[in-house]
């Protein structure tokens, strides 16, 4: 039998861990391990229990959700972090995507939409609700994510599958600045692998339509 995800869920509400407890108390595959408080307990359940997704509130007293989303994402790479909120603004979207979050879902969503977002972040697709994906479009990405012209060329190139050699020979670069600028884009955009990078590029409109 293929094991439930375990999820913890951390927020500064009682009202919505009992809520999402009593919500996802039966739901096939799914089981929730743990409830913090806020973000500095979060990280200590995250060592403790090891889930494998970490439902993070992002405005809690003390380490908020984006902060426990970053250490999370450096002690425990394999835990998948998913903000869940009531802010749909660019600045906190785009923190939560430096960080490493691998989901932004609003409270608001059903727990139908909750819990298939859950799949998906487990399954390392990266999920937002659709009005945070509006919320994305309102905005210039090139521009909020501060990448430089040459780190934009080079994304294009990575999302047509060329390694960073072969990056080097088109855009006429060394291997070694080639390395470290798909090292830069992948800082800027919060991801940890090429794969995952080119996914939030493409989510975010990064990438133009006719890159080939």
């Amino acid at each position: 039998m293929t094991q439930p995800i375990r999820v913890l869920l951390a927020d500064d509400h009682e009202i919505v861990r009992e809520g999402l407890t009593y919500a996802l108390h039966d739901v096939p595959g799914i089981a929730l391990v743990g409830l913090a408080k806020d973000g500095a307990e979060a990280v200590r359940l995250c060592r403790q229990l090891q889930p494998d997704v970490a439902l993070l509130d992002i405005e809690m007293s003390g380490v908020d959700g984006i902060q426990a989303a970053q250490m999370i994402r450096s002690q425990f790479p394999t835990i998948r972090t998913v903000m869940l909120t009531s802010f749909a603004d660019q600045s906190r979207i785009q923190q939560a995507l430096a960080a490493g979050a691998q989901g932004y879902i609003l409270k608001q969503a059903s727990i139908q939409q909750i819990v298939e977002m859950i799949r998906s972040a487990y399954a390392g697709t990266l999920v937002m609700s659709p009005e945070v994906e509006a919320a994305i479009q309102r905005g210039d990405p090139l521009e909020q994510h501060a990448l430089t012209e040459r780190e934009r060329r080079i994304l294009n190139l990575m999302v047509k599958g060329l390694n960073n050699n072969e990056i080097a020979e088109q855009v006429l670069f060394s291997r070694a600045t080639v390395k470290a600028a798909v090292s830069m884009i992948l800082e800027k955009l919060g991801a940890r692998t090429r794969v995952e990078a080119v996914a939030i590029a493409l989510r975010l409109g990064l990438i133009d339509d006719q890159h080939g």
